[in-house]
């Protein structure tokens, strides 16, 4: 592959290998949102990158499955209410999912990220091709990492 790229298991030796990296130019890596928290906890001089060419990443609702005919459908409800931050956006089930990089629904959250979803360069989500094209890139994805 072109640029000599270094895959890793997880994002999060990616981050500790780019936070690590005495260089000149350290390397630039591609992760997961959440793991910002991370670089936030081990005071890693890392950041998050908003203005990306072509894209930052694709527009993606974020989902909550619920088992169909549960027993008590309330609690379903008090579950997604808490997670979203609660009318108020007060409430602590969103803190763990309120991290740079991850656009939260709740308009009352405070985030804390420096720009707002509409102001980012996002690809739509596609979800037929990405169903279409899965085992294709999975198993382009273990073939590069041989």
């Amino acid at each position: 592959m072109e640029n000599d790229p270094i895959l890793t298991d997880s994002s999060s030796e990616m981050i500790d290998s780019i936070a690590n990296a005495d260089q000149e130019k350290p390397p630039v890596g591609l992760a997961v949102a959440k793991y910002m928290k991370e670089v936030e906890g081990q005071g890693y001089p890392i950041a998050f990158n908003y203005d990306i060419e072509p894209g930052i990443s694709n527009e993606e609702l974020p989902m909550l499955f619920i088992a169909d005919n549960a027993p008590n459908p309330n609690a379903a409800k008090l579950l997604i209410h808490s997670l979203a931050g609660g009318e108020n956006g007060d409430l602590k089930g969103i803190e763990p999912f309120n991290v740079e990089g991850s656009f939260v629904t709740n308009e009352k959250v405070e985030t804390p990220n420096e720009k707002d979803v509409e102001d980012l360069n996002l690809w739509e989500l596609d979800a037929e091709y990405h169903y279409e094209i899965f085992n294709d890139f999975k198993n382009f994805w273990l073939e590069i990492q041989e």
